[in-house]
């Protein structure tokens, strides 16, 4: 029985090895999301909502979000257990053109707006690539991540 080292047993593939290493390491030395890393054409980003009505711990958002496209579905946030928050990823498309939005309800109160499109996706700078959406009982409000207050106020309705 011929016994084979790992670079024998694949003739003429030997030299791939080393390509395949450096981009793995590459992918880590230049820090890529792990959205982004999905995404080869166009930038990824991360869409995230909290329930933040730490003086109402009991109370309960409900939402739908959808785009075009994908429909995220309905979902209820409780800021007294683990499920205070949501989030989803995804790639823009080519032309950069995509646009998720939401309606939350809260009691009888309720605010329908777009969570992301290309205005929001131009504010996002550098490696930032996450768009916050903090729930209060007064508002809606929309936050990146080195942002420091909020960057839009959606008033209940």
């Amino acid at each position: 029985m011929n016994k084979m080292s790992l670079g024998t047993n694949c003739k003429g593939h030997q030299g791939l090895w080393p390509v395949i290493l450096i981009v793995i390491c590459s992918l880590h030395i230049i820090n890529i999301s792990p959205v982004e890393a999905r995404c080869w054409f166009t930038k990824g980003y991360e869409i995230r909502i909290h329930n933040d009505m730490i003086l109402e711990p009991f109370s309960n958002v409900k939402f739908h979000c959808a785009s075009k496209d994908h429909i995220i579905g309905y979902h209820n946030l409780s800021w007294s257990n683990s499920s205070h928050y949501f989030l989803w990823d995804f790639c823009d498309s080519f032309w950069g053109n995509i646009l998720y939005f939401c309606r939350f309800w809260w009691g009888n109160k309720q605010v329908a707006l777009e969570v992301f499109n290309r205005k929001i996706a131009k504010e996002l700078v550098g490696d930032n690539y996450i768009v916050y959406y903090a729930i209060m009982s007064r508002d809606v409000e929309r936050e990146h991540l080195d942002s420091l207050g909020p960057l839009e106020v959606f008033p209940w309705q």
